[in-house]
C-alpha cells in the first residue's frame, strides 16, 4: 500500500549526471583528419590495406560523405569529401601533400605489401633506419602519403647521432637546381653575341634621316618700298556678304593712289 508524502518532506534530488569527458571516448589528443575526393571507396582502400574499422558515417543528400570515423590499431582517423567551397581540398585536386600519415604496425613488410596489393603506390621501400625502426612509405590512390614502420631498436641519443652523421656522409650530394629557363636562353643568347659587333651606320644614312626629320621655317615676305601692304581677302569676303559686287584689281590701285 501506497502511502501519501507529507507535504513538508523534500523530495530526493535527482543525481548529478557525469561530466562530459573534453576528449570524445576512442579518440586521443591529436587525430588526423584526411580529405579525399571518394570517401567512400577510400573507407574500403583504407579497410583492405590496414584494417581499419568504419565507426561511423555520415552522408550529405546528394551522397557526398560529410564526415567518418574509422578505427586503426588503437587510433582514430577522421575522414571527409573534398568541398572546394568550404576550403576542403584533397591531395589530387592539390597536386601533392605535405603531411605524411605515420604507422606503426606489428609487421611492416606485411602491411607494406597488402597496401601496395590494396592499390598503394611505393614512394620509399622497407629497410632497416639508423634510428631503430624498419621503414617504408606508399601513397594511397587519394594522395596521402604513409610511412609504416616496426619499432626494432632502441637507440641511444649519443648512438643516434654517431649514426645520423655515418648515413649522411654516405648520401650523395643534393642535385643543383635546374637553371631558369629565360636566364638560361639570355645567358646563351649573349654568349652567342659576344663575338660580333653591330654594324656602323653610314653618315650619310645619319644625315638624311636630319634632313627628313628638321622643319622647314616659313619665308619670309618682301617688303616693297612705296607700297602698302596688300589687304587681305577678308574685306572681299565681307563685301560679298554684305550683297556688294567684289572690287576688281584696277579699282583697288584707284582707291590706294
Amino acid at each position: 500500500m501506497d502511502y501519501p508524502i507529507p507535504p513538508d518532506v523534500p523530495t530526493p534530488a535527482p543525481p548529478p549526471e557525469p561530466p562530459v569527458s573534453a576528449v570524445p571516448e576512442g579518440t586521443h589528443t591529436v587525430t588526423p583528419h584526411l580529405v579525399v575526393r571518394d570517401g567512400a571507396r577510400a573507407i574500403d582502400f583504407y579497410g583492405a590495406a590496414f584494417g581499419a574499422v568504419e565507426i561511423y558515417r555520415m552522408p550529405a543528400p546528394d551522397g557526398a560523405l560529410v564526415h567518418a570515423e574509422l578505427q586503426v590499431g588503437d587510433s582514430r582517423i577522421y575522414l571527409a569529401d573534398e568541398a572546394p567551397a568550404m576550403g576542403a581540398r584533397s591531395p589530387k585536386a592539390l597536386k601533392g601533400t605535405p603531411v605524411t600519415i605515420h604507422l606503426y604496425v606489428e609487421d611492416v613488410d606485411a602491411t607494406f605489401e597488402r597496401a601496395v596489393r590494396a592499390g598503394a603506390s611505393v614512394v620509399r621501400p622497407v629497410e632497416d633506419q639508423f634510428w631503430g625502426d624498419r621503414y617504408g612509405q606508399v601513397e594511397d590512390p587519394f594522395g596521402h602519403v604513409w610511412s609504416i614502420a616496426t619499432h626494432k631498436e632502441d637507440v641511444a641519443p649519443g648512438e643516434m647521432m654517431r649514426r645520423a652523421e655515418e648515413f649522411f656522409a654516405s648520401m650523395p650530394p643534393p642535385p643543383k637546381p635546374a637553371p631558369r629557363k629565360k636566364a638560361a636562353a639570355k645567358k646563351a643568347k649573349k654568349k652567342a653575341g659576344a663575338g660580333k659587333r653591330k654594324p656602323a651606320r653610314r653618315k650619310t644614312a645619319i644625315k638624311k634621316k636630319k634632313k627628313k626629320t628638321a622643319r622647314k621655317k616659313p619665308a619670309r615676305r618682301k617688303k616693297t618700298a612705296g607700297r602698302k601692304p596688300a589687304r587681305k581677302k577678308k574685306a572681299a569676303r565681307g563685301r560679298r556678304r554684305a550683297g556688294k559686287p567684289a572690287r576688281s584689281k584696277a579699282a583697288r590701285r584707284k582707291k590706294r593712289r
